[in-house]
This record gives structure tokens, C-alpha cells and sequence, in this order.
């Protein structure tokens, strides 16, 4: 589907919106199964829900009490857990935009230490204190090397304080349907507990199948300490050059805090590939050391993610899904 048709569809679907209120789509409801099914009420906020589960988008979620975003969340069907980890500013996007989340199955599941010799240590519970060992001994090469070149000590020997704990995601949306394609968000998300040990330019990827065609790219950043919120949007370098995937450089913030992040591709699926299982690769990678002594790359296959670099970690994992199914058809 070109991205014309594409916008068309969606601009069909926007609906006119009164102070946090929706109203039903002006699309015809028998067309390409995106009748109105019911309609929710959420402390005086009705909500029109399509057949397949996907509710209309919300034109001020902003102005929500955080107890209906709660129940609006759910009605998209995402978990408590889920509803827990999620910024207030990425609630506000999934309610914004509406749609209805989908399952993924996430397997192949991979996190990987590349010292600076390049030798791959793969994470297990067995590996996990010598691989911390060699980080160590490759923190004091990289302080060396930049001493050596003046640049004094610019680099946290690791283990000097507990590094935050990292979880990578992928969340997927179904947003819409025309008569030839169904409409996804892909997402891939990255969650830093507290700040890395040492913060330089990352990586972040997600990649699909042959039949999947992206016609959008988005990304997000927020950083909270304490009570304080932190947007850094814009420290994002993104690549959308190759069609099976999107990959983007992301500055990591030298400060402290909960950092969470994500990047998002809406793309279309054929109208045929229904029923049929749909996959999409993750991948992020965390730089220790900066670029021309380390750093950390990444590159896209169909459905897969593969990692260059020296003294990085890089995570990598397979999102898998029925494609055209949600949470009412299984």
C-alpha cells in the first residue's frame, strides 16, 4: 500500500473530538471490518470500540485523571505490569492515537558482551561474574588509552557504583485496517532502571519481513528523577535507509535517573498475510567506551539484527504475533 492510500486511511479514521471526548468514526462501519462494536464509559468518557478491540483515539488524554487512563489501558488490553511501566508520556501516546494492543511472543531472547579484543561473551547466570571481571579490566584499557591521549579521567571504572539494571521491549499496537492492509505499531523500547555506568551513544533497531513496508518512523526519550521530568527527544539519530528495518544512534544522557526510551515504525501488512504469523527483530546496544576505542554498531537483516563494536553489550530478541488477530479472536 502506498503511503498516500495509507494516510488517507488514517485521515478517514481521525474522528472530531470535543474536550476529551470521542465520537464514533466517520468511515463506513461495514467497511473492511471497522464497524463500531460497543461503546465503554469511563467515569463519563464513552469510548466507541471496534469489532476487532480497538478503540477510537482520544484528542486530549492529557487531561485524563490517571485512574481513567488506567481502565482505558485495559480496555486496549495491556496488563497491569505493563500499565505500571509505562511514562505518563507514553500513556498519553497509546491513548491518543487508540488501536488495540496485540500479543507478542517474545523468543530468541540474547545479550551479549563484546570485549575490546573482540570475543563474544554470552550472558548465563555461569558467565555473568567473569563477564563483569573483563569489563573491568577493559574500563581500566579504555581510562589508560585516554590518559595516554590527555583526555584525563573521563571514564567510571566499572563496578565504582551499581550500574542500573537494563530490560529491552517490544510493543505492538494494531491501529488500524483498509481493504488491503492492516495498520501496526512496531515498538521497540529500551528501560535503564538508573544511569548507565558510562553513557555514549547507543544503539537501537528493529527489523520485519519481506511483506511488512514501513511508512513512518517515530522515537522517544524521557528521563525522570525524583519528581523531576526530563523529555530528550531529540537525541536520536535515526536511519531509515533500508527497507526491512529501521535502526537509529541514541545519546544516552550523563545524568541521572530512570531513562526509558523507545523507537516506533507504523507499518503496513498485506491484506493476505492474515492469520499468518508475523515477527519483528530488537536489538540495543550499550557503549562502555567512546567511539575510536569502542563503541558499538548495529545493522538490519530481514527479521534479524546483527552487532559490531568493541566493549558494548548488545541485546537482541524476536517479537512474534498472529497477523490480523487480537485478544477477541483467540
Amino acid at each position: 500500500m502506498n503511503v498516500t492510500k495509507f494516510l488517507l486511511t488514517l485521515s478517514i479514521m481521525a474522528t472530531v473530538f470535543g474536550s476529551n471526548t470521542v465520537h464514533a468514526s466517520k468511515i463506513d462501519e461495514n467497511a473492511f471490518g471497522n464497524s463500531i462494536a460497543r461503546k465503554v464509559v469511563v467515569e463519563s468518557l464513552e469510548v466507541p470500540v471496534f469489532k476487532d478491540g480497538r478503540i477510537e483515539g482520544i484528542e486530549k488524554p492529557e487531561n485524563l485523571s490517571k485512574i481513567q487512563k488506567e481502565k482505558l489501558l485495559k480496555v486496549l488490553n495491556f496488563s497491569d505490569a505493563e500499565i505500571l511501566s509505562f511514562p505518563d508520556s507514553f500513556v498519553n501516546t497509546l491513548l491518543k492515537e487508540g488501536g488495540v494492543k496485540v500479543e507478542l511472543t517474545k523468543k530468541d531472547v540474547r545479550r551479549v558482551y563484546t570485549d575490546l579484543k573482540g570475543v563474544d561473551h554470552e550472558y548465563t547466570p555461569d558467565t555473568e561474574e567473569e563477564i563483569k571481571l573483563i569489563k573491568i579490566q577493559d574500563q581500566a584499557l579504555i581510562q589508560q588509552k585516554l590518559t595516554d591521549e590527555g583526555a584525563g579521567p573521563v571514564v567510571t571504572p566499572y563496578g565504582y557504583y551499581l550500574e542500573g539494571s537494563f530490560f529491552g521491549n517490544g510493543v505492538l499496537t494494531k491501529v488500524g485496517q483498509d481493504e488491503h492492509s492492516f495498520i501496526y505499531k512496531y515498538r521497540t523500547t529500551f528501560d535503564w532502571s538508573s544511569k548507565p555506568v558510562n553513557c555514549y551513544t547507543d544503539v537501537i533497531a528493529q527489523s520485519w519481513q519481506s511483506h511488512t513496508t514501513s511508512v513512518r518512523t517515530d522515537t522517544d526519550y524521557r528521563r525522570q528523577n525524583g519528581s523531576e521530568l526530563f523529555s530528550h527527544a531529540g537525541n536520536f539519530s535515526v536511519d531509515r535507509s533500508n527497507i526491512y528495518g529501521t535502526k537509529a544512534d541514541v545519546d544516552i544522557v550523563n545524568s541521572p535517573g530512570h531513562h526509558w526510551g523507545y523507537i516506533e515504525d507504523t507499518v503496513s501488512i498485506p491484506m493476505n498475510e492474515n492469520y499468518q504469523v508475523g515477527q519483528f527483530a530488537s536489538g540495543y546496544g550499550h557503549s562502555y567506551a567512546p567511539k575510536g576505542i569502542g563503541g558499538v554498531s548495529i545493522s538490519i537483516k530481514i527479521v534479524g539484527i546483527d552487532f559490531g563494536g568493541l566493549g558494548s553489550d548488545k541485546w537482541s530478541w524476536k517479537n512474534t504475533f498472529k497477523i490480523g488477530q487480537t485478544y477477541l479472536d483467540s
